[in-house]
């Protein structure tokens, strides 16, 4: 458990393709690599955005972490601290996170960083809401 007393603000950005998902409130987690900052916490307070850093920049909702905790993904598993999940929960946890399965989100990670993930990947949540 992390010592911290007062919540972090901490501001994450989301590709064009999540953005939607994420305003509307299905997509509620992301998985990040954290090589240069430090995961957040249950509570700190999580400001959601696309386009960063461009004119279209805009923000999408602010969240309450729920959740955070160390990821592994590889060609037949998805861990979460260190503790395998069933194809059931593979699937669910790659639905909240945007994809429409489990496959799907490993493709994903396989193309665009590779395995194994590097930094310091993690599981981020948040709850819906309006």
């Amino acid at each position: 458990m992390n010592a911290r007393k007062k919540p972090k603000q901490l501001v994450y950005n989301f590709k064009r393709r999540f953005a939607p998902a994420v305003e509307m409130g299905l997509k509620t987690s992301t998985i990040r690599l954290f090589e240069k900052t430090a995961p957040p916490v249950k509570g700190d307070r999580l400001k959601l955005y696309t386009g960063m850093r461009t004119k279209d920049c805009r923000k999408l909702r602010e969240v309450i972490c729920q959740d955070c905790c160390p990821i592994f993904i590889s060609e037949d598993d998805i861990q979460l601290n260190g503790i395998s999940r069933s194809p059931g929960e593979q699937n669910s946890l790659a639905f909240h996170d945007g994809f429409n399965n489990a496959a799907e989100l490993r493709a994903f990670f396989r193309k665009t960083y590779g395995f194994p993930l590097p930094g310091n990947p993690h599981w981020v949540s948040w709850a819906a809401q309006k």
